[in-house]
Parts: C-alpha cells; structure tokens; sequence
C-alpha cells in the first residue's frame, strides 16, 4: 500500500481540529504566567459588580495572586474552528473518492 499525501485533503478537518485539541490542552500548562494585567482589564457586567462589593464581602478569601487570565483560549478555538470549516467547505463539490487506498 502506498500512501498518497492527496488522502490527508480529505480528512483536513479533522486534522485542523485535532491539531487545534493539542494546541488549547498543552496551552494550560505552558501559558499559566498569562495574567489580566497583560492582555487587559475584563469589561464584563460581573466583573464590574464584584469590584463594586468591599473586600470579603463575598464570602471567599482574599488571594494575593489574581488568577491567571485564559480569554487567549476561546479565540484560539474560535480560530481552528473557522480553519476547519474553512477547509470542509473548500471540499463542497468535489467528487467522493476513496481515501487510503479504499482500506476499511
């Protein structure tokens, strides 16, 4: 059996968000120094609330360290999703062929 390397045009999707899987799971460990101060305040309406409630008020302990920001992670997903649906709709119109040779 010879591999053809037209096959993985076939499955390209499936490969952009497998590759896209990988990025985002050994994202969490590499990127943990990711702080807010780096990529910006937040403007949603909770965090606008909370800041508004004195400290200890919501019943958690006060941490010295802020946690560690992941935004960077839905539009990195945002990203391989739109490449996947990039390619699968690239392949809208060409002809069914057997991949890897027909194999089961």
């Amino acid at each position: 059996m010879n591999f053809d390397p037209n096959d993985l045009h076939g499955i390209l999707p499936a490969l952009i968000l497998s590759l896209g899987a990988l990025v985002l799971l050994t994202s969490e460990v590499f990127l943990r120094g990711v702080r807010p101060a780096v990529l910006g305040a937040s403007t949603g309406a909770a965090e606008a609330a909370q800041r508004k409630l004195p400290p200890g008020s919501d019943s958690k302990p006060e941490s010295a360290e802020a946690p560690p920001d992941r935004r960077y992670q839905a539009w990195l997903t945002a990203a391989f999703a739109a490449g996947a649906l990039w390619a699968a709709l690239a392949q809208i119109g060409d002809p069914a062929v057997p991949l890897f040779g027909g194999s089961p």
